[in-house]
Parts: C-alpha cells; sequence; structure tokens
C-alpha cells in the first residue's frame, strides 16, 4: 500500500493485504542509524535475512505475450527504451477480472511496467494512424493517456488480485495496453516477458476498481 499513510481521518478498515510498510520503530531505527553516520554493526550479531513473501496467482486462466521478444541497446546507445502494445483477451461474453501478473524474464534490464484498461476501437484508430507500426506496438509516448490504470510492476510488487468475491469488469469492447520501460545496461539484452490472467468463474457480487495514485513532491494524488 505504499505510500499509504492510515490516520483518525483517512483509515482503511480492513487492512492491507500482504502489507510490508514499516512500522514508527522500524522507520526511527533506520533513522537513528542514518543520523550516526551508517556505523557497521558487530559482525556477532548478523542475523540471517528472511526472504520477502512470494505472492502468484492460485491458478493462470489465460497467458498474453508481448508481439516479439524485445531487444534492449546497451546504456551507451540508448539509456532508456519505453514500448507499447496491445494485449487483447478477446472475450466473447463480459469478463470479470480477478488475477494479474508480470512475469518478468530480465530482470537486469526490466526497470517498470503499467497496464491500462482501454477500448479497442480507440487504440486500433490510434494504429492506423500510426506509420511503421507493426503487430499493436507504438513508441512512447504515442499511447499516453489512453486507458485507466490497472496494475503493473515494479520490483518488489505483488500480482493484482481482488479481494475475494469481486472482480474488474472487462467488456468485450475493450483490450489491455502493456507500457514497457527497459533501462539499457553495458551489454545488448533480450527480454520476453509476459502477462498472466486470473478470471472469475461466475459473475462476482461486487466490482472492484482501480485508482491511479502517485506521489508529486511529497504530496499523493488519487
Amino acid at each position: 500500500p505504499f505510500p499509504a499513510d492510515s490516520n483518525d481521518e483517512c483509515a482503511q478498515p480492513w487492512g492491507f493485504q500482504h502489507d510490508r510498510r514499516m512500522t514508527d520503530q522500524e522507520i526511527a531505527t533506520v533513522l537513528g542509524w542514518v543520523e550516526d553516520d551508517a556505523p557497521q554493526g558487530d559482525p556477532a550479531n548478523e542475523v540471517a535475512y528472511a526472504a520477502p513473501e512470494q505472492v502468484h496467482l492460485e491458478r493462470v486462466d489465460m497467458t498474453m505475450r508481448m508481439p516479439s521478444p524485445q531487444v534492449v541497446p546497451p546504456v551507451a546507445e540508448i539509456p532508456d527504451t519505453v514500448i507499447w502494445f496491445i494485449l487483447d483477451p478477446e472475450l466473447e461474453e463480459t469478463g470479470y477480472l480477478v488475477g494479474m501478473e508480470t512475469v518478468v524474464d530480465n530482470r537486469k534490464v526490466l526497470h517498470h511496467v503499467g497496464n491500462y484498461l482501454s477500448d479497442r476501437a480507440e487504440v486500433v484508430a490510434m494504429d492506423l494512424e500510426l506509420d511503421g507500426v507493426q503487430d499493436g506496438q507504438f513508441p512512447c509516448p504515442t499511447m499516453a493517456g489512453v486507458g485507466d490504470p490497472i496494475g503493473g510492476y515494479v520490483p518488489g510488487v505483488l500480482p493484482l488480485i481482488t479481494p475475494e468475491g469481486s472482480g474488474i469488469e472487462i467488456t468485450t469492447d475493450e483490450v489491455f495496453l502493456a507500457s514497457v520501460h527497459y533501462h539499457g545496461i553495458e551489454t545488448e539484452e533480450l527480454d520476453d516477458t509476459y502477462f498472466e490472467f486470473m478470471w472469475a468463474e461466475e459473475v462476482p457480487e461486487r466490482r472492484a476498481l482501480t485508482l491511479k495514485s502517485h506521489t508529486s513532491d511529497g504530496a499523493n494524488e488519487g
């Protein structure tokens, strides 16, 4: 729930799933260590680092891939590469998404992924207007603003899993857009990241929604 801040005026009554926020005591410990110029501890008191919780979809109903594996140039040639492409579930009737996971292939170069839910007709119209576009792949930032955010990936993020009994409504007129950001390293690299989806087996009782939130100058906007 980064950067969620629960207080008397704004408190999430049900708690957060897989809450990884630090406690006030943990934050104070780190700040005190920094203020002391980050001294090295006694090796005799070293403890094993606890591996983070691993969470994945309980089942995979659909897998969708990029149009082709991406060649990421060396950083000396192009420091950052961003591509957009369509992920079309080709639904025959309205479906309800209950889980979505980005399965990263090459963690050395993949920086982050943004996923968006978009109107198919709007995306197709944009595709036809662009010269040199093939296989539903677009240059950045051509598709910016087309669609509503619906999950994504940064290192350490968990899959999108809706609360029990809920699902995100996806109509037959909608597609997913993926925005993949690479940061090159010294050598040319190849990435074949893909996306896994889990659908509700029946119409859920409640509709789940995703909200856009980001930080700007220390303030949260959503």
